[in-house]
């Protein structure tokens, strides 16, 4: 079926630049405190033989949380760390948790923890093991760690025959014990965990591979849904409605779909998102929880919301 294009402006929120200063950015999100936290390092680590990022490095890197909560901007520096972080979550009180994507096993029960809370003085709290081959972490209002998991993280690498991110989604409590593993079985077999949108304490979504299918996981009990999309690295949900971002053919584009008779899913609208200039909004990172949508440009981050844009279209 072909749809026209849409177009929905969206308007910056935060020019980066200025907190920057020589800092590149690894990661952005929004935390379950609705406050928007930018992970940023002084020297990108480089990937092994150009491919595999390491997990500790030989020297030393300086990491900086960049916090926008309200109208105001906050800045926590992590200095002296050899580990190469990929995410950053708020947890606990006042807490942030940064997390290596990958884990090597040593053999002998002996592993990376690469799970690392942090105060606001930027002095290790704790540390414990989430597992190797990250796709995407969320922390919920309660402090429960979901963690979902790409192919390598699935199926093997980096030491690992017993992989911890076997089941392809995971939930962790605050100290890093094992709270929730999916049931990796039968028809609904995750092979690759592509985006992850944990909405709150009780509602869960994920999108996988190989069959593309959408789960929603409400108090446990999982549904699963037919998009008819491939490839989509990340969507929004609220309400009746799903909004995905691109997919293998253009990843820029964002496909509208709402759910009629109960549990089917109706692709509506193809949208595409524009700057104040008019111009179409090719992202470097995004981030999704519930209904928003956190977006960087280089130096500059954006924000919609799916309540905004049904109201629309």
């Amino acid at each position: 079926m072909f749809f026209n294009n849409v177009k929905y402006r969206v308007n910056p929120i935060c020019e980066l630049r200025e907190y920057l200063e020589d800092y590149e950015i690894v990661n952005i999100s929004i935390g379950a405190d609705n406050d928007y936290y930018i992970l940023v390092v002084n020297n990108v680590p480089p990937r092994i033989d150009g491919m595999f990022p390491q997990t500790q490095t030989t020297t030393c890197q300086n990491y900086k949380v960049i916090i926008l909560k309200w109208d105001n901007v906050f800045t926590i520096n992590i200095d002296n760390q050899k580990w190469n972080y990929h995410f950053v979550q708020p947890i606990g009180n006042d807490m942030l948790l940064l997390v290596c994507a990958r884990s090597k096993y040593y053999g002998q029960n002996r592993y990376d923890l690469n799970g690392k809370i942090f105060d606001t003085s930027g002095v290790l709290i704790n540390e414990f093991l989430l597992g190797d081959g990250i796709q995407d972490l969320k922390v919920t209002e309660k402090n429960i760690i979901w963690t979902s998991y790409f192919d390598e993280g699935v199926f093997g690498n980096y030491g690992w025959d017993n992989p911890v991110g076997a089941c392809g989604l995971r939930a962790w409590n605050q100290e890093g014990k094992p709270e929730y593993s999916y049931n990796n079985s039968g028809d609904n077999f995750i092979c690759d965990c592509y985006a992850l949108n944990v909405v709150n304490d009780k509602e869960v979504w994920f999108y996988y591979y190989d069959e593309f299918l959408l789960g929603r996981s409400i108090g446990g009990h999982i549904d699963y849904y037919n998009p008819n999309l491939s490839g989509a690295d990340g969507f929004l949900v609220y309400d009746k409605y799903v909004l995905f971002r691109g997919g293998y053919n253009n990843r820029d584009e964002y496909h509208l779909l709402e759910f009629v008779k109960g549990d089917k899913l109706k692709e509506k609208k193809i949208i595409n998102l524009i700057n104040e200039k008019n111009e179409t909004i090719i992202a470097n990172n995004i981030d999704c929880r519930g209904s928003r949508l956190l977006l960087r440009v280089e130096t500059k981050l954006y924000y919609a919301d799916l309540k905004d844009i049904v109201n629309i279209y």
